[in-house]
């Protein structure tokens, strides 16, 4: 890698310049922390584990005996750390000369670089939630061995398969379908979960028709005088360009 020198930066070692514009935007505030779990590695590999309860209880006939059963053995994921950096070279004849304060905020550029990259990778997760891959070619998939978002999640127990993926554009009718797959979702045993939808993430050209939907006190998609039954879902919404 060259090292950046006077000669590259010559304009800023000397005097005359009105304004620079260079790393002037505001700091982007971090977003992937809203709606992703956060941990620390304390080790190369982090190791989770999961595992399934007892079964249903069984009638038990007069005088009759009592059905046993066992947990299911737990499964393991493993998580890999992956490193990266970036870094630059300038002269110390540089750093002395430059009069406008230009090569402090080298310094700043360089964060800001691995701040972006945080975000861009965190949003993969949800980008690429229905491959199996990251973009680098990194393992995406969970304890089932499927994508983050897949139609066929197999259960612990052997159970029926779920699915927690919608292929379709954003619409009233498939928010209702989306609330509907959250309430109808089973634990390994086949026992409902109970799950709630807290926020609708997307990107920022769909926050007007996604405010349309869950604001109107009617139905947006008709012109009939039907009560808007999403807009009591509840959902915050939160707007991303990274998604």
């Amino acid at each position: 890698m060259a090292i950046m020198t006077t000669g590259q930066f010559l304009l800023f070692t000397e005097p005359g310049l009105a304004n620079i514009w260079f790393e002037a935007q505001t700091p982007i505030e971090e977003e992937f922390s809203r709606y992703l779990n956060i941990d620390r590695f304390k080790k190369l590999v982090k190791t989770d584990a999961k595992m399934a309860g007892i079964g249903s209880l069984q009638q038990i006939a007069e005088g009759g005996e009592v059905t046993f059963d066992e947990m299911i053995a737990p499964i393991t994921k493993d998580y890999n750390a992956i490193e990266e950096g970036l870094g630059y070279k300038i002269t110390r004849k540089l750093q002395r000369k430059e009069l406008y304060g230009q090569v402090a905020k080298f310094e700043r550029s360089l964060r800001r670089a691995s701040q972006d990259a945080i975000e861009i990778y965190a949003h993969d997760i949800l980008n690429r939630a229905t491959n199996t891959t990251f973009t680098d070619g990194t393992t995406s998939t969970g304890f089932d061995g499927l994508a983050l978002a897949s139609t066929a999640h197999t259960r612990l127990d052997g159970g029926a398969t779920q699915s927690n993926s919608l292929a379709a554009a954003l619409s009233l009718a498939n928010l209702q379908t989306a609330r509907l797959r959250f309430k109808q979702y089973k634990d390994d045993r086949g026992r409902p979960v109970r799950l709630e939808m807290s926020s609708l993430l997307l990107v920022s050209d769909l926050w007007p028709d996604a405010v349309e939907l869950l604001e109107s006190t009617m139905r947006p998609d008709t012109a009939n005088n039907a009560i808007n039954v999403v807009n009591r879902f509840g959902l915050n919404i939160l707007e991303s360009q990274l998604v």
